[in-house]
């Protein structure tokens, strides 16, 4: 005999919203501030970073190019 259940009303899992790898840099970076490890700090700023610029976006003008004219 097979049952199939329906979801729980209201319990459906919140759609993603693409800020899950930011949200677990935010994460590790607030356990290093108050663990207060720098390596720990640098490490989940640079992860952070690592992630925003993976992130789908526009590249425009960057503050060094002005300086080559």
């Amino acid at each position: 005999m097979s049952y199939e259940r329906s979801p729980d009303e209201g319990k459906e899992k919140p759609e993603s919203d693409g800020m899950d790898g930011v949200k677990e840099a935010a994460k590790e970076l607030i356990a290093a501030v108050h663990a207060k490890d720098e390596s720990a700090v640098a490490m989940a700023l640079k992860n952070a970073f690592e992630i925003l610029d993976s992130m789908p976006h526009e590249e425009g003008p960057h503050p060094e190019d002005d300086d080559q004219e």
